[in-house]
């Protein structure tokens, strides 16, 4: 029996910016630009609906057995959406 695809979870439109780090059972490891997986499957996919697509260029099996969502750029953008006060301008 196959597994149920997974249903919701974060669409890649709203996170063009990260990197998604995978890495195979095999052991392979990968970093994966979001925009290339935009450009593949649409913007409408989800980061679960690709993970389940996704093949592994060393062993070319589909065995994702972790991955992580990467932020890239500064970590002063990052925190932005952490601050609950008043915005402050980057440090020089």
């Amino acid at each position: 029996m196959k597994p149920l695809p997974k249903q919701g979870g974060t669409r890649l439109a709203t996170i063009p910016k990260h990197q998604i780090f995978v890495e195979c059972a095999c052991g392979h490891k990968c970093p994966v630009p979001v925009p290339v997986l935009i450009e593949r499957w649409g913007d409408l996919i989800t980061v679960g609906e690709a993970i389940g697509k996704l093949r592994c260029s060393h062993c070319g099996l589909k065995q994702i057995s972790e991955y992580r969502l990467i932020y890239q750029g500064g970590s002063w953008a990052a925190m932005q959406g952490a601050e609950q006060g008043q915005r402050k301008p980057p440090p020089e």
